[in-house]
């Protein structure tokens, strides 16, 4: 649960979209590999980047950190959807993380059947 905590406590300041440098990577990544890809960004051209990888027989699991869990991040629920239907069609293994109101972080796996 560390790891979750400090994960966040992670700020984005990244100058792309994380489907461009995951993109980026292809190819990089040993067959065989997990790419674990944590962000707070519901980019929705991350799952055809992700496919990409699968194709060279990378595994890929996201880590979304939901930012309308957070007050000062918002994002529109549709949005979200487009988000984790891309990472549905590359198979990927997705995680949510929300903080919670109590303080504290809750971490779930979300299947293919729930997005």
């Amino acid at each position: 649960m560390r790891i979750m905590d400090a994960l966040a406590r992670v700020v984005d300041d990244a100058k792309e979209d994380i489907s461009e440098v995951v993109r980026a990577r292809v190819g990089r990544v040993p067959r065989g590999t997990t790419l674990f890809v944590v962000t707070s960004n519901p980019d929705k051209n991350l799952g055809e980047a992700l496919l990409l990888h699968k194709a060279e027989g990378v595994l890929c699991s996201v880590i979304y950190v939901a930012p309308n869990s957070f007050e000062q991040n918002r994002v529109e629920a549709v949005e979200e959807q487009r988000f984790f239907q891309s990472l549905s069609s590359a198979s990927a293994k997705v995680y949510e993380v929300r903080y919670r109101t109590d303080g504290t972080l809750l971490p779930e796996g979300i299947t293919s059947g729930s997005i």
